[in-house]
């Protein structure tokens, strides 16, 4: 027995769904990070990890910070890195300095 993907969702809308449609492997999908960093979102990130929280400064200097996002600039690193220390940078303003 072949094990369907997303088998719950199959069931609710295998009557809407055509044959073919169910019957493909799955696919995987990408954000198009990358993409999105060269971009509007970008802006955002970048001012977003050079503006490194106070309660950081001791554990990573503004520089390292820095050096992360001129690297995905030069293509030496992926979308990754910038972005996680973006999310850390967000939750440190939201979740420590606004407390």
């Amino acid at each position: 027995m072949r094990k369907t993907p997303k088998a719950l969702l199959v069931d609710a809308l295998r009557d809407l769904l055509p044959s073919e449609v169910i019957s493909q492997p799955k696919r995987t999908f990408t954000f198009p990070w990358e993409r999105w960093l060269r971009g509007a979102l970008g802006e955002q990130v970048a001012a977003g990890i050079t503006q490194v929280p106070d309660v950081l400064r001791p554990l990573v200097s503004a520089e390292a910070f820095q050096s992360v996002w001129q690297a995905i600039l030069e293509g030496r690193t992926g979308w990754a890195r910038p972005w996680s220390l973006y999310v850390l940078n967000q939750w440190v303003r939201h979740n420590i300095e606004e407390s």
